[in-house]
């Protein structure tokens, strides 16, 4: 196991995350959530970008401890199922 004090690159962070390059950049742009994903260390164009083992960890703890929906919950409380599971429409009649 690696000591929290050394350095981890992009492709590092996402190995450990079992993520790709493009799902750690929509973690870093993640305004409205509570929990983005830390701006790198040690960052110089044309080179990698690098992070302390120790945020990323931080940042996965927080993250895993952080209150999940299910996907669609937003409109599956807005529509009425019969007791077969499938969507019923309330008509005046």
């Amino acid at each position: 196991m690696k000591d929290n004090e050394s350095w981890m690159d992009t492709k590092e962070v996402c190995e450990h995350l079992c993520v790709s390059a493009r799902t750690l950049e929509r973690y870093r742009k993640r305004e409205d959530e509570s929990n983005p994903f830390p701006e790198p260390d040690d960052y110089c164009i044309g080179r990698a970008n690098k992070w302390k083992r120790a945020k990323v960890l931080a940042w996965q703890q927080a993250e895993v401890q952080q209150p999940k929906r299910k996907p669609l919950q937003h409109i599956h409380g807005k529509f009425h199922r019969d007791q077969f599971g499938r969507i019923t429409r309330h008509c005046a009649a």
